[in-house]
């Protein structure tokens, strides 16, 4: 990716994909200071030529950099004055629903959520059905699941978790599909799924020990704050808290 971004010969809009996809990638690897370097680059006037939405993504990438790392208020002003721009940009309310909630302003985020699920994809769809079930709001998972794809495991997995909240025997049904999956995928020689292996194994088989392995191996190879909260929950839920120590760097100097 990085010589997709900086040959000479490549296309403008591919490189500023490329770059867009490279800040991405450094983003959830936990290389905050490189991944706000790519996003900085794509605002210099030489992608001018692209128009607005690469301009308007380049800022929306560098203020969500900024609020996992300095200054989550400035990055939550930065936002909402993009999201003037594009009001009906599902990503933009996301970006603002998961900046909300971090920031412990639950009213802002839930209509910011229900924005996002509602005209995003699977991503936002399980981002909105996990605040409801950290607010105990079971059933409603159940409904917002019931949108999306069938085949999505993301939303296999909120749904599952909502039915063993709710006792309902379904709960066995969703997680054994949900095993299938997960063993086919690894017979595939696919290792794409340690977060919601965990998930699965700590909030319907109340495995902590196995949740709190996978979540490790999650944690190696990606760092998004929904990586950070279930690493520490497995390692609370197992009796080992000093698993968790690796948080300890890469969560931001407090302000």
């Amino acid at each position: 990716l990085q010589w997709l971004w900086q040959a000479p010969g490549t296309p403008l809009d591919i490189r500023a994909q490329a770059g867009l996809t490279r800040a991405t990638l450094l983003q959830v690897q936990g290389q905050h200071g490189p991944a706000q370097a790519a996003c900085t680059d794509l605002q210099h006037a030489r992608f001018a030529p692209l128009g607005t939405a690469v301009a308007l993504a380049a800022r929306a990438c560098g203020a969500e950099l900024r609020s996992l790392t300095s200054d989550p208020r400035a990055a939550a002003t930065e936002l909402k004055a993009l999201a003037a721009l594009a009001p009906a940009d599902p990503w933009l309310a996301l970006l603002r629903a998961e900046l909300a909630e971090r920031r412990g302003d639950q009213l802002e985020a839930e209509p910011l959520f229900q924005q996002a699920s509602t005209g995003g994809g699977v991503y936002a769809r399980a981002a909105h059905a996990d605040w409801l079930l950290d607010r105990g709001r079971a059933r409603e998972v159940l409904a917002l699941v019931a949108g999306g794809p069938a085949d999505a495991d993301a939303l296999l997995l909120r749904r599952a978790i909502a039915l063993k909240r709710l006792n309902d025997p379904g709960a066995g049904a969703a997680a054994a599909l949900l095993e299938v999956r997960f063993n086919a995928a690894r017979q595939r020689g696919e290792n794409l799924h340690a977060r919601e292996e965990a998930r699965l194994a700590l909030d319907v088989h109340a495995e902590a020990s196995r949740a709190l392995t996978l979540a490790l191996a999650q944690w190696a190879q990606q760092k998004e704050p929904a990586d950070a909260v279930l690493l520490w929950r497995a390692a609370q839920a197992a009796g080992q808290p000093a698993a968790a120590a690796a948080l300890r760097d890469w969560l931001p100097d407090p302000a």
